[in-house]
Order: structure tokens, then sequence, then C-alpha cells
């Protein structure tokens, strides 16, 4: 379902509420009609800011997993992988860290890495 259809089909509701129940519809005041009109532009711009996080974290998601998947091949560990490490930290420089030379790494960031690291690979 679309926000566009999720927002009509909510407007729908609204307005049609009272016909279904033989009522005729009460005289409203232009402001309270304009109250719930912003209060659904509103439901809107909050389900379209969570969709776009959704599809920020699904993309984040697949740019850890599958180049984790071709050079390992364990799905599991990948997907833990991609559910755990810190955000700014993709395969590439996970396996760059995980490496020998860790002098040029933030520690706090490295401590984070490492725990994704004994969660994911047992």
């Amino acid at each position: 379902m679309t926000l566009r259809t999720l927002a009509a089909s909510i407007a729908l509701i609204v307005l049609a509420a009272p016909l279904v129940w033989g009522a005729d519809p009460p005289a409203e005041p232009k402001a309270e009609i304009q109250d719930r009109i912003e209060q659904l532009e509103k439901q809107i711009r909050e389900l379209k800011e969570l969709r776009e996080k959704q599809l920020e974290k699904d993309a984040r998601t697949r740019d850890i997993k599958e180049p984790c998947v071709a050079a390992v091949g364990g799905a599991d560990v990948c997907s833990c992988l991609a559910e755990n490490l810190p955000r700014g930290v993709d395969f590439v420089t996970y396996v760059r860290m995980m490496s020998p030379a860790k002098d040029e790494v933030d520690k706090r960031v490295l401590e984070m890495v490492k725990a994704a690291r004994e969660r994911c690979v047992k």
C-alpha cells in the first residue's frame, strides 16, 4: 500500500464515517477541518520519513552483506555483521580494521567493530 493510497483511505474513512451510521455529518468549523487535514499531512510526512529510514537501512545492510557473502560465504555471519557494525563502517573498512595494521584506526570504533565480530563470528 502506497502512502498516497493510505492517505486517501484515511481521508475517506474520516469523511464517510458519519454516513455509515446514518447520521447527518455535523457541521464542523473550518478550523477543525483544517486541523484534521494538518494531522493527516503530519502522519503522511512521518510515514515518508520512516520509509526513507528503512530504505537507508536496507541499502546499508545490502552494502555490507553482499561483499561479505562474496568473500566469506557465510550468509548468517554477514547478516549479523550488517546489522551490528557501527554506522560508517562498511565491509571493506571492517576487513581493514580487523587486519594487523590498526595504528590509524579510531580505538572506540575498533572496539565497536570487535564487539560486532564477537557477536557474529562463533
